[in-house]
């Protein structure tokens, strides 16, 4: 048994229901994306990003890049470029929330 989605981190947008994980392996295959948590804060959708090592996240190419590959209402409002994310002792980004 897996579990693929948790129903809590489902978000609610514009009559839509989106769901984090499509939306963060889109952003996850730009070259200078090591990790990437997506959530919604307020009105707006976030998306939380760490760089890998020796690159640059240029945010001018990563919003174009999103939005050639993702659905309009699902590209991020906002990116924010972050040292670390939360993680569990396995490595795996943990969703958190945004006040």
């Amino acid at each position: 048994l897996y579990i693929l989605e948790r129903k809590s981190r489902l978000i609610s947008r514009e009559n839509t229901v989106l769901y984090p994980r499509d939306i963060e392996e889109i952003i996850h295959a730009f070259a200078a994306v090591k990790d990437v948590l997506v959530c919604k804060s307020g009105n707006k959708l976030c998306a939380y990003i760490t760089s890998r090592r020796n690159y640059t996240i240029d945010l001018l190419s990563l919003k174009k890049f999103c939005k050639l590959h993702l659905p309009k209402d699902q590209v991020p409002d906002d990116f924010f470029i972050k040292n670390k994310l939360p993680a569990s002792t396995s490595g795996k980004v943990l969703a958190f929330s945004v006040r």
